[in-house]
């Protein structure tokens, strides 16, 4: 494990100034909300980009105030939180699958592109899914602990909250997790005997913290950019579902037959497991997955529901948007 991760941290720092070459337009943008939190403009949604979650801005601009206005400063939180979420990748599926699991997890997220480029842009993109995977792993442990003491149960909470100032797919997340609590229940009512009020309690945290991030978007002058690409959203509760199912076709193919055709963050056209062994090895264990899950008495049931959970509900944010395969959106 310790010599993957040192592996990951060289494929991320490795020609940091020449890969990818010069800034983006994101990056940009970025370096213009941290300017206002260093001018002490705090605030849960920021304006350069249409709206963007406070979490990585403000780490950013404490790198620039620590390091100064230079590449590394912009893209240091970049680097952080993709060690972060290789580190719970790791813990999570060690503990759900076993460490040999936990391993292949590791080296293949390690070696993802859209893992890679993400962490090697100064954007907010991949803090989401590592803060995620930290969350996972703290309701797990609350799960399978004995009697966990109560501060576990707020830190849970807190860091649930943080996801959701990371990225607005985030959003999705806290009912994924109720729906995981709900399938570890039904598997292993056991484990939540006795643990529903501080479960309920920690919840509660996250919505509390949430709040002004609520009430930020719902202010059309901060949320620009969602009303710019969530078209198949609108005509959906409008009641046409056609553009989130003619979005169905690329987002299924995007995992093996063909990725994003933009060039901001991918090869163009590169599914996200782009060589058979990779494709063969995410295929086989969706199936393992879905019949792990039929299996009664497999005592990796509550692991096959929130890998399930998980890939279905993060879907979402991508269907009822438009440009459906933007990595940005299915980094999730």
């Amino acid at each position: 494990m310790t010599l993957i991760l040192l592996g990951a941290f060289a494929l991320r720092v490795a020609r940091f100034s020449d890969v990818p070459p010069g800034v983006i337009h994101d990056e940009v943008r970025n370096w213009l909300n941290a300017q206002l939190i260093l001018s002490g403009d705090i605030r849960p949604l920021y304006p350069y980009g249409g709206g963007r979650e406070a979490l990585y801005l403000i780490l950013q601009a404490l790198s620039f105030r620590l390091l100064g206005d230079n590449l590394l400063a912009a893209r240091l939180p970049s680097i952080a939180f993709s060690l972060i979420g290789l580190a719970a990748t790791y813990s999570l599926s060690r503990r759900l699958f076993g460490r040999l699991a936990g391993i292949i997890a590791l080296a293949g997220l390690a070696t993802s592109f859209w893992s890679l480029m993400f962490a090697r842009l100064a954007v907010r993109t991949g803090s989401m899914p590592a803060l995620a995977l930290v969350v996972a792993y703290l309701y797990l442990r609350l799960m399978q602990g004995q009697n966990p003491p109560r501060w576990q149960y707020g830190a849970a909470g807190v860091a649930l909250g943080a996801t959701l100032y990371t990225y607005p797919s985030a959003l999705i997340f806290p009912f994924i997790l109720l729906a995981w609590i709900g399938a570890v229940a039904l598997f292993r009512r056991d484990r939540l005997r006795g643990k529903w009020l501080p479960l309920a309690l920690s919840f509660a945290t996250a919505a509390l913290i949430a709040i002004p991030l609520v009430r930020a978007w719902a202010d059309p002058a901060t949320a620009a950019r969602a009303d710019e690409v969530n078209a198949p959203l609108e005509a959906l509760l409008a009641g046409d579902p056609g553009p989130t199912l003619a979005n169905v076709g690329p987002v299924l193919g995007m995992f093996s037959v063909r990725g994003d055709h933009g060039l901001e963050f991918n090869i163009q056209d590169q599914p996200i497991f782009p060589s058979l062994p990779m494709a063969i090895l995410f295929y086989t264990g969706l199936l393992v997955a879905l019949g792990g899950l039929l299996r009664a008495g497999d005592e990796r049931r509550p692991g096959y529901a929130l890998a399930l959970l998980w890939l279905g509900g993060m879907l979402v944010p991508t269907l009822v948007t438009e440009r459906p395969v933007n990595p940005s959106r299915t980094i999730g």
